[in-house]
């Protein structure tokens, strides 16, 4: 135990920093920079087919309001039209009397 307190601090100092960096490396936190330049364009790429993927989904969904928007117009010229024949039909067809005779 003596022989720790005799150790002068810069060796200490030296012995913690190559412990730091020892447990760095096998835990995972220091790696080469080879490792993480693949694994920055891999994540790059990633991006990019998700950009891609939203910009699609963006289309779809474009084209469903789109779709959508002249459902509802169609849907209202019908209904207007149905209307117009109720009131053509309502006044060419002869009106019944109340008595029912």
């Amino acid at each position: 135990m003596t022989e720790w307190l005799a150790m002068p601090i810069v060796q200490g100092g030296a012995v913690a920093l190559l412990a730091g960096v020892l447990i760095a490396i096998f835990t995972g936190r220091l790696v080469p920079r080879w490792q993480v330049t693949q694994l920055r364009a891999s994540d790059q790429k990633a991006l990019e087919r998700q950009a891609a993927e939203i910009e699609e989904l963006w289309k779809a969904y474009r084209a469903v309001d789109q779709a959508n928007r002249e459902l509802i117009l169609h849907s209202q010229d019908l209904m207007e039209t149905g209307r117009i024949t109720r009131q053509l039909f309502a006044s060419v067809t002869p009106q019944k009397d109340g008595d029912g005779a």
